[in-house]
């Protein structure tokens, strides 16, 4: 199992939700393939993930999907009906490609795909051991799963931000409605609004047993 000591501190966006995100990334590092985030803001997720990979001495890319222009007007009427505040107004969380490509700055393993995901994520098919998704959106987050699906390598997982938080109620639909719970296994930490599919059994057992993480079963998401 890798050390955790060399990935501390939070990501300014995610905040305490990162060290579930770390714990995942770890645990995923021992599977073949590159990591992903879909949906980077200003990139310093990317960058924790980068610095990591480069200190060990890994030969990991961090693929990099975003706009940079902040959310696209793509909400759909669900969304925008049951939505909570204005986290989906578009635009939000805009950056650039200059502001992430310094922040990313010293580093090497990182690829930005600057596009709106419809455009570049379809043209991608490199192996995958971890996906971090934070798309906000259920057009987005869709996008996400099929990346997933295409490319995350038996074991790999990936961890969607937002999962059942009342201002982007998209990003469970989307879970719901496109995610095959025959091909993942879906966990949710009870404590933030992440969850985290595995593709295939997972060989971490030790991870999934902790007691943040809780197994979903179909009926218990429908249900809840």
């Amino acid at each position: 199992m890798r050390q955790t000591s060399q990935l501390s501190g939070a990501s300014p966006l995610l905040g305490e939700r990162a060290d579930f995100v770390q714990s995942a990334f770890l645990q995923a590092l021992e599977l073949q393939g590159d990591v992903a985030e879909v949906g980077v803001y200003e990139g310093h997720t990317s960058r924790r993930f980068a610095s990591y990979i480069e200190s060990l001495g890994l030969s990991k890319t961090v693929h990099m999907f975003d706009c940079f222009a902040g959310l696209p007007d793509i909400a759909t009427s669900f969304e925008r009906s049951t939505a909570v505040g204005d986290g989906l107004s578009p635009g939000n969380y805009h950056s650039s490609v200059e502001t992430t490509l310094s922040v990313m700055r010293g580093l090497t393993q990182f690829r930005l795909h600057v596009g709106l995901f419809d455009d570049t994520i379809p043209n991608f098919s490199q192996p995958l051991c971890f996906i971090h998704a934070d798309a906000d959106l259920y057009l987005s987050t869709v996008r996400a799963i099929e990346l997933a699906d295409r490319c995350l390598v038996p074991g790999g997982m990936i961890i969607f931000d937002d999962y059942r938080d009342p201002g982007f109620p998209g990003v469970e639909e989307a879970i719901l409605s496109h995610l095959d719970l025959g091909v993942y296994e879906l966990w949710a930490l009870g404590d933030h609004t992440q969850c985290l599919a595995v593709k295939g059994e997972s060989p971490f057992e030790e991870m999934m047993h902790t007691p943040s993480a809780q197994t979903l079963t179909p009926a218990r998401i429908l249900d809840d």
